[in-house]
């Protein structure tokens, strides 16, 4: 993520790095050395990615002289699949570049010819198929480095996805927060979902058989005593194994097992062979406050097991609980998408799904609506949560509270609205994060006002700079469109701007 800040950025023109000592300088020339190197490094990345274009231009595929190739024994991708031979250098619409230019480039610039020619694809698919990350590029708003990486993610598929994944990262860039390679990836994956739906389809039905479980007893570890575990499961049996094994590991807590979590859920995992010990175990913790305690994100999430979900029985809508692991499943979809899928809105009767409409399930990725219609139909335990109007001043989700935990509803909105961690940089997702009083909790016991846990006073942070900010200096505001203005213990200012939303449905 890019940040603005008022530290100094030098004179436009760094030193001469072999010159300086770097010993005579305090902790602001330090600072202020590290932007401007940067800065002319970022620069200079920019300026070889367009002389890499102008190579490839000065040295065009002719009848004497004919394409370079990746390299020995490499074959070109088009659209995912290996072919032969494509009349494209780094996909649909990018030109070739003459064979042996690549070695001359390479050698001047004393790298293998593989990264040669890496340099040179990657510059012109940039170019060629990426135009928003090109102007940026050279706009200074995109390290050429990142620009690369999509190029890279990118690389051999049709121009409509490439198309929808350029403006999508030149959102983001515009708000200064680079997608992260994770999210990515699954920039990729919706424009496979959007463009493409009958071909993404068909991917995830070939995905579908490469499932299995592997165990590896004799390298994987440094001692016997243990033995490494790999699976590909469908989705859905993950989430309700994750689920399963964190009822387990807070069964064993209840009953006194105060080793770590990670620990817990492996011992978890290997009762889960001996069915009739977990429902001893189960029928002990039943007796006490037991809970399920879920691995994933950088905290330990409790849930209480006394909690229930609803299902739907019989045409009257009668609804009754079912007992089981709760599976909170948080997905993210439009009008756009729910009406381009065929989905009946209206409750005049079911309808059928087509594949066209895309979801975001969290944690997962992008999906097609038609295989989430398929994973909700399998289960009788699904949490339906309503839509959250940050806007709405009289809902629970944003009526202030005088406690210092919120509610649910009002937790899930700050988690939503910020995305992420909010300190500048970070990328740690917004579920990892604690939700900190941007001003300290005062109890009201003990003076303090009322109304103090409400949205605009809460901020998700990771627990590294929730501890930055409780124990150091470091401070932060946060302004009514979004924005957190962070100040350093040198009395620097740093802005982070709020991701990008899709407006709700009107």
């Amino acid at each position: 993520m890019s940040v603005t800040t008022d530290a100094p950025v030098g004179t436009g023109t760094a030193p001469d790095p072999v010159s300086v000592d770097v010993r005579v300088l305090d902790a602001d020339a330090v600072l202020g050395e590290v932007v401007e190197y940067r800065r002319v490094a970022e620069v200079a990345e920019a300026r070889v990615l367009m002389l890499a274009v102008h190579w490839v231009d000065l040295h065009p595929v002719t009848v004497e002289h004919p394409a370079a190739s990746p390299g020995a024994g490499d074959r070109r991708l088009i659209d995912g699949d290996p072919m032969p031979s494509v009349a494209w250098l780094a996909g649909e619409g990018t030109p070739e570049v003459a064979e042996y230019a690549v070695e001359e480039l390479g050698a001047v610039l004393g790298v293998p010819y593989g990264a040669a020619f890496a340099l040179v694809a990657e510059a012109v698919a940039v170019c060629h198929r990426l135009p928003r990350c090109w102007e940026r590029v050279h706009a200074g708003t995109l390290p050429a480095w990142q620009a690369r990486r999509v190029a890279r993610e990118t690389r051999g598929l049709p121009v409509g996805v490439v198309e929808f994944v350029d403006r999508q990262v030149a959102i983001l860039v515009d708000r200064r927060r680079f997608p992260s390679l994770a999210r990515l990836r699954d920039l990729v994956h919706e424009a496979r979902c959007r463009v493409d739906p009958d071909q993404e389809w068909a991917v995830e039905e070939r995905a579908a058989g490469d499932r299995g479980v592997w165990f590896d007893h004799q390298t994987s570890t440094a001692s016997a005593a243990t033995t490494t575990m790999s699976a590909v499961l469908d989705a859905w049996d993950a989430l309700d194994l994750d689920a399963a094994l964190g009822d387990v590991a807070g069964d064993l807590r209840a009953l006194g097992d105060s080793r770590g979590v990670d620990l817990r859920r492996a011992e978890a995992l290997g009762l889960l062979a001996h069915p009739q010990r977990v429902l001893d175990l189960g029928r002990a913790a039943d007796h006490t406050d037991a809970g399920s305690e879920t691995g994933t994100g950088t905290g330990t999430e409790v849930v209480s097991t006394d909690a229930m979900c609803l299902r739907t029985s019989g045409p009257g809508g009668a609804v009754e609980p079912t007992a089981g692991s709760v599976i909170n499943l948080y997905v993210h979809t439009g009008l756009a998408d729910l009406t381009a899928a065929g989905v009946d809105l209206s409750g005049a009767g079911a309808g059928s799904v087509a594949r066209d409409g895309c979801a975001r399930v969290e944690r997962l990725g992008p999906m097609l609506l038609d295989g989430l219609r398929g994973w909700l139909g399998r289960s009788e335990r699904v949490v339906v949560r309503p839509v959250l109007d940050p806007t709405d001043p009289d809902t629970a989700a944003t009526r202030p509270v005088d406690r210092h935990h919120p509610p649910p509803a009002m937790r899930d909105l700050v988690i939503l609205r910020d995305g992420q961690c909010v300190f500048p940089g970070c990328q740690v997702d917004a579920r990892g994060c604690d939700l900190d009083h941007i001003v300290a909790y005062t109890d009201p016991d003990g003076g303090g006002p009322s109304g103090q846990t409400r949205p605009e006073n809460l901020a998700c942070v990771c627990r590294r700079h929730h501890r930055l900010k409780t124990f150091t200096a470091w401070d932060y505001q946060r302004a009514g469109d979004g924005t957190y203005t962070w100040t350093s213990p040198r009395g620097q200012h740093f802005t982070t701007l709020p991701l990008p939303k899709v407006p709700p449905p009107r």
